[in-house]
């Protein structure tokens, strides 16, 4: 009998669903010995991860083991959490260690060097099955995620989240009501307000809430056409002939063209085309709405011009 046919059928279907993990308990509970077992490790048929874990498998360790690990180590109750949970859901793209899990108050897990555990209330956060793992919900992943994140992150992941229906405004507003501290709370829970009132995209929210909010910008018209022709708009200020265009998009073969054109025929009708992509509004909303009102007080705005917080003042 070989090293590798010792191990039971049930045994190899166990692994297979927990990416290769077995703990040292579900190896004996499926009556493998601590001789065999260590003779599979020997032999290269097993790799020994940490202290009382080990992987069915030959090569390098993938991520979702070692997320499989965590999660196992955590004990009853775990969940994925944080980031970790956040890859699982599909809303970033980062495979990155160590693997956050929450746990109860009462537990303290053995410290891992794959994994980062978190003690909390487990009346807080709500669980969501996804990948056969135990993670906190989508609305309480962005929530995590966006306690630390940044403000063009905390935007993308909101409504990177809500585009791809996998939470709700409401589930998200109530998810960071439970949290007794969240840092970034006025932040998140304006952007979470925003996107519950109908911004379409993480770029027209962040320039609704840093640019035209926050610099009292006239209300616009949304996606609607500056001349008899047709052609959408990202926001149109009809009374003042100005349209302004968010480009959030990678820029593709044709698309420099339609634009120009677009702007071309704009022009020939009195309308002014201002254009910003990400780099100008999350790094600089304030030359942003300088720029706007610039133009919609030489068109005879005489609206009153707050101070954003981030600017001294937005014109003269």
């Amino acid at each position: 009998m070989t090293t590798r046919s010792a191990i039971p059928v049930s045994l190899h279907r166990l692994a297979a669903e927990q990416c290769g993990i077995l703990t040292a308990e579900q190896i004996r509970e499926h009556d493998v010995s601590l001789r065999r077992r260590s003779q599979l490790v020997r032999d290269g048929v097993w790799a020994r991860v940490d202290y009382g874990i080990f992987f069915a498998g030959a090569g390098t360790i993938p991520w979702r083991a070692y997320v499989w690990a965590a999660y196992l180590c955590g004990g009853e109750d775990a969940m994925v959490a944080g980031g970790t949970a956040a890859r699982l859901y599909g809303l970033i793209d980062a495979e990155d260690l160590p693997v956050e899990v929450v746990v109860p108050k009462s537990r303290a897990p053995r410290r891992r060097t794959f994994a980062l555990y978190r003690r909390v209330n487990p009346l807080v956060r709500r669980g969501q099955t996804s990948h056969h793992l135990l993670c906190t919900s989508v609305a309480d992943t962005v929530i995590d995620v966006c306690a630390k994140s940044s403000r063009g992150e905390v935007v993308a992941l909101i409504t990177g989240a809500l585009q791809k229906r996998l939470t709700s405004g409401y589930a998200l507003a109530t998810a960071a009501e439970r949290r007794e501290r969240l840092p970034n709370r006025r932040l998140i829970e304006a952007i979470v307000a925003d996107a519950r009132s109908g911004a379409d995209s993480s770029l027209e929210m962040l320039f609704l809430h840093d640019v035209e909010r926050a610099h009292g910008l006239p209300t616009g018209k949304r996606q609607v056409t500056a001349n008899a022709k047709g052609g959408w708009v990202d926001l149109y200020f009809r009374e003042y002939g100005l349209v302004v265009e968010l480009d959030g998009r990678e820029a593709h073969i044709g698309r420099e063209f339609r634009d120009r054109r677009r702007d071309n025929r704009n022009a020939r009708v009195g309308v002014t085309t201002l254009r910003y992509g990400w780099h100008e509004i999350a790094t600089d909303p304030c030359g942003v709405a300088a720029e706007i009102i610039a133009v919609l007080i030489a068109r005879g705005w005489r609206g009153e011009v707050p101070r954003c917080g981030r600017c001294a003042a937005v014109v003269a």
